[in-house]
């Protein structure tokens, strides 16, 4: 349902400052509008580079992207955000408005946000949540720039005693539907406007879903996970077609398996050609001490409670080795699935339980699921990394456990 939110648009020229959004000689509306992210970066009518962050709301003692010492809104991983952007703007040779230096873009996304915050109550949003989209459009001469800003308030995630009595109980499902998208590395409207289709037909089958009656719990479609279709991986006699899975349409995906010859965890995900660079995903990939896409003989002697890294295709015939899919993404953070329904052939598969921490708080069962991925995670990390290689770095960096908070 679409929540009241704040947009802004901005547009300046090379010859001024752009980077104060407060200075007159720029052309500045803020409005309040009734409308979901996609929605807003639907309505744009020049097709451009955009991004997604999560922010939250600060006090003024402990710091924001409007001052050094001030308030306001702290934005998770801008420098990312900001490399990413330049990087999408440069592929289509927009960038020169920036000097071609990606910092000048990174002070343009925290300015924008400023001018979102602007109007802003703090002290009754302190420690709230919110989704900061920002799309930019450059008249390609590096002269003239256009952004535009929505700031979306996040709603906190659905807890089991927030159910009404007599409610089918809903579990989070992903749905495998969907062509990868043909320029996997650029976060543009364009594929905002593509992935419209898959977005209604997902809603159709929670529609069925909705409709269906007899049982206690209801499948909840949340994601749409795009795949390859090619010819089977299976013996010759099989004539099966196979699935590699890409990604999510707004989120990276990862499946955490079992290796068949070690008995070793393997965290698998698509490689980096056929993806979103996803911010999140990067934050995970950094924290392993090998980034290896051959899984092949490389686990045998590690201990069993280690995860291994593979950068390469899920396959959907080898979802019997799977233990869990989840998704991430930077604003949403880390969903663990029930389960996966593959709409090609109608097969449903579903995940065991996971072990999760101890905690008295009652939680829904899909937050369940993704505690016990961090759980998992933790175990993972807690031993020292192994031995550095030539090929891997001297140490392994923090694991963003704050993904599956």
């Amino acid at each position: 349902m679409p929540v009241s939110s704040r947009a802004v648009s901005l547009v300046a020229h090379k010859t001024i400052d752009f980077f104060d959004v407060a200075a007159e000689t720029m052309q500045r509306t803020t409005t309040t509008v009734s409308c979901t992210p996609a929605a807003f970066l639907r309505s744009l009518e020049t097709p451009c580079a955009y991004t997604a962050m999560k922010a939250t709301t600060r006090e003024k003692r402990r710091g924001g992207v409007d001052s050094p010492k001030g308030g306001g809104l702290e934005v998770e991983r801008i420098d990312a955000h900001a490399k990413r952007m330049f990087a999408t703007l440069s592929a289509e040779k927009q960038s020169g408005i920036f000097e071609n230096d990606w910092n000048k873009c990174k002070e343009v996304l925290e300015q924008i946000t400023k001018a979102l915050l602007a109007g802003e109550k703090e002290e009754e949003n302190e420690g709230q949540d919110h989704m900061v989209t920002i799309a930019i459009e450059d008249d390609g001469n590096a002269e003239r720039m256009k952004a535009h800003g929505l700031l979306t308030p996040l709603a906190p995630r659905k807890r089991k005693s927030d159910e009404k009595k007599g409610e089918k109980e809903e579990v989070l499902y992903a749905l495998l539907r969907g062509a990868p998208r043909e320029r996997p590395h650029a976060k543009h409207t364009d594929w905002v406007r593509k992935r419209e289709g898959l977005e209604i037909e997902r809603n159709e089958w929670n529609a069925r879903e909705e409709g269906s009656g007899g049982e206690k719990k209801r499948k909840k479609f949340v994601e749409c996970v795009l795949c390859k279709r090619v010819g089977s991986s299976l013996p010759a006699e099989s004539k099966e077609e196979d699935f590699l899975l890409c990604e999510g349409l707004t989120t990276n995906v990862f499946v955490l398996k079992r290796d068949t010859n070690s008995g070793g965890l393997v965290l698998q995900t698509a490689p980096d050609a056929d993806v979103l660079l996803g911010v999140a995903r990067r934050a995970i990939l950094d924290a392993f001490p090998s980034k290896t896409d051959d899984v092949e003989d490389k686990g045998k002697d590690s201990p069993k409670n280690c995860i291994r890294l593979s950068l390469s295709h899920p396959l959907w015939s080898d979802r019997a080795s799977w233990i869990a899919l989840f998704t991430v993404n930077c604003v949403v953070g880390a969903t663990s699935y029930h389960g996966i329904v593959n709409a090609y052939t109608g097969e449903e598969l579903t995940f065991p339980p996971l072990p999760k921490e101890d905690d008295d708080e009652e939680e829904e069962e899909e937050r369940e699921r993704t505690r016990g991925l961090a759980s998992l995670f933790r175990s993972a990390f807690s031993s020292p990394p192994p031995p550095p290689s030539s090929s891997s770095p001297s140490s392994s960096s923090p694991f963003p456990f704050d993904v599956f908070e």
